[in-house]
């Protein structure tokens, strides 16, 4: 009995061992393609969350909380919050960039600020996506969460709107990870229940979530991701 609990011990230890090393190595391979896209192009909506970013930042800064949110000012939106945090942590840092001389402008919404805000988002969307492989790996297997990841990682729409500092990418990957946390939590689907191809299952909701317009799961792609989901 002791024996086979120190074998079950080291099996665990390896898995975990196996899952940190590709956990990393997925942080990079999907990190390369965003800072490759950072800072070569604005999008329509970035502007306007740089100009959020300011005032959530300077309401933060000035205690007056009551200002730190999306929904002020025009035009206002909801949700954004994570958005302003991380244009608040580019702000610090392209202002701790122009100390050095190493970037430039005479405003967080200069190219260089803009910039910096999208290398800030690229690093968090790729943290995310690791999270993501994690939560899938101990909710189906490593396969799943490895299948997942790249086909999140590495979908075109997906890295190119990583790399922008927009609310988007981060509520997508913010959610799925939440509905696979809460499956794991709930123990479903069972044991007894758990697909028996789950690299399958995996590449068909994240393709599900790729191919759905604005990445917000329109109705088909929500049938498809659920039919993945449940091992058809």
């Amino acid at each position: 009995m002791a024996a086979e609990a120190d074998d079950g011990a080291d099996a665990l230890a390896r898995a975990g061992e196996r899952l940190r090393w590709w956990a990393v190595a997925t942080f990079v391979l999907v990190l390369v393609p965003r800072l490759a896209t950072a800072g070569r192009y604005v999008t329509t909506d970035e502007p306007t969350w740089m100009q959020r970013s300011v005032r959530f930042s300077d309401a933060l800064a000035h205690l007056r909380l009551s200002e730190a949110t999306a929904s002020l000012g025009e035009p206002a939106t909801m949700p954004g919050g994570t958005t302003m945090w991380l244009g608040t942590i580019a702000r610090g840092l392209w202002r701790a960039g122009v100390g050095v001389g190493w970037l430039h402008g005479s405003s967080f919404l200069s190219p260089d600020g803009l910039a910096t805000a999208q290398v800030v988002h690229s690093i968090a969307t790729s943290a995310l996506i690791v999270v993501l492989l994690v939560a899938v790996a101990r909710w189906a297997g490593l396969v799943a969460g490895l299948v997942t990841a790249l086909v999140v990682g590495l979908g075109p729409w997906w890295v190119a709107l990583g790399a922008v500092l927009h609310t988007d990418e981060l509520t997508a990957l913010l959610g799925t990870i939440g509905l696979v946390a809460l499956a794991h939590a709930l123990g479903v689907p069972g044991r007894a229940g758990r697909p028996a191809r789950p690299g399958l299952v995996a590449a068909g909701a994240g393709l599900a979530l790729m191919g759905s317009a604005m990445t917000k799961v329109t109705g088909a792609g929500f049938w498809l991701g659920a039919a993945a989901l449940a091992g058809w």
